[in-house]
C-alpha cells in the first residue's frame, strides 16, 4: 500500500465506523479522533468538501507534500469519474454547494480546482472550469 492510499485509509477511518478496521487501524483512528476532533470531518457524510478535507489531512497530518496529495486526488477523481454528474445542473448551483458544504471560500476553491483538473481533456472539462470560475469570481455568499 503506497503512502497516499495509506493516508486516505487513515482519513476514512477518522471519518467512518470503526467496525471493519484492524486493531492497529482502530487504535490509530481513536487517537486521531482525540487529537483532531472534528477538524478534518466533513459536515455531510459524503459531499464535495471531503476531497479538500482529505487533501488537507494528507498534507498536514500525514506529511505528504501538497503537490503529491493534489496529484493523487486529481487522479482518483478522474479515475472514479466523480466529476461526471448524473444530472446536469447549473455551474452556479455546484459552486454554491461547494461554498455551503465547505463554509470557507478557500476550501470551496480548492475543491473546485481538484474537480476541474480531473475533468480536463474530457467533455466535462469546460463545465468544471465554469464552476471554478464561478467560485473564484461569483458573488459573496453569507
Amino acid at each position: 500500500m503506497n503512502i497516499h492510499v495509506k493516508a486516505l485509509t487513515r482519513y476514512a477511518a477518522l471519518n467512518g465506523t470503526l467496525d471493519e478496521l484492524s486493531h492497529e487501524q482502530r487504535m490509530q483512528a481513536i487517537a486521531d479522533r482525540k487529537e483532531f476532533g472534528t477538524v478534518y470531518v466533513a459536515k455531510k457524510g459524503c459531499g464535495y468538501e471531503r476531497a479538500a478535507l482529505a487533501l488537507r489531512f494528507m498534507h498536514e497530518v500525514c506529511n505528504i507534500p501538497l503537490a503529491q496529495a493534489c496529484a493523487f486526488f486529481i487522479r482518483m477523481i478522474g479515475e472514479s469519474g466523480a466529476f461526471r454528474l448524473k444530472q446536469l445542473v447549473p455551474a452556479s448551483w455546484i459552486a454554491s454547494q461547494f461554498l455551503e458544504e465547505a463554509g470557507n471560500i478557500l476550501v470551496a476553491e480548492a475543491t473546485a480546482a481538484l474537480y476541474c483538473a480531473a475533468a480536463q481533456g474530457t467533455p466535462w472539462g469546460r463545465y468544471w472550469q465554469t464552476v471554478l470560475e464561478t467560485v473564484r469570481c461569483g458573488q459573496r455568499v453569507d
